[in-house]
């Protein structure tokens, strides 16, 4: 696995469109896949997995929360690579910013 990261050009708060993970899904997240082989298969090809209803329940069930990650100005988010993670979208009645950011993706290999 790897790290990823965000550089946040521009303060992404709880309402913006920001960062939004599932906390302590990286813990868990090989379950998911060792237990459904298609998820395997379809995870190894694409470099991703895009999660269902029985996944979110899965993930719920162990008591994991959906978070939405503020960041400041100039901040930076790094993270598990396999910490479910996604980009979530504005709240509604909410002034929308844009967001600007640089997202990276290094390898362990390269950080040890």
């Amino acid at each position: 696995h790897a790290y990823q990261g965000a550089l946040y050009l521009e303060e992404q708060r709880k309402k913006d469109w920001t960062l939004q993970v599932i906390e302590g899904s990286h813990k868990l997240l090989n379950n998911v896949l060792d237990n459904n082989h298609t998820k395997a298969e379809i995870s190894e090809r694409k470099g991703l997995y895009k999660l269902q209803d029985e996944d979110l329940e899965y993930f719920g069930g162990k008591k994991c929360r959906i978070v939405r990650v503020p960041v400041p100005k100039k901040g930076l988010a790094l993270w598990d690579s396999r910490l479910v993670h996604a980009n979530a979208r504005p709240l509604p009645v909410y002034l929308v910013y844009f967001q600007c950011m640089i997202q990276v993706c290094i390898p362990l290999t390269l950080l040890s």
